[in-house]
C-alpha cells in the first residue's frame, strides 16, 4: 500500500500548490516513489544505494522548483 512520505517539514495543501511524495513499503527490488497528486502516474524505483542520496537532496530543498 502506498503511503505518504513526510520528512518533518511543513507541507502545503495540494490545493494550494504543495507536492508529497508517496513510497510504496516492502517492494523488493527497491523502493518506488510516485507524485501523490498523479497517483495513477509513472514511480521512480530507488535501489538501496539511490535512496538515501535522493531523501537528503529533497529535504535540502533539490527539488522544490
Amino acid at each position: 500500500m502506498w503511503r505518504l512520505c513526510v520528512d518533518g517539514r511543513p507541507h502545503r495543501p495540494v490545493h494550494q500548490g504543495g507536492s508529497c511524495l508517496e513510497v510504496l513499503d516492502r517492494y523488493p527490488a527497491g523502493v518506488p516513489v510516485r507524485d501523490s497528486k498523479v497517483s495513477h502516474g509513472p514511480a521512480l524505483v530507488f535501489g538501496p544505494a539511490a535512496r538515501s542520496p535522493f531523501a537528503s537532496a529533497l529535504k535540502a530543498g533539490f527539488a522544490s522548483a
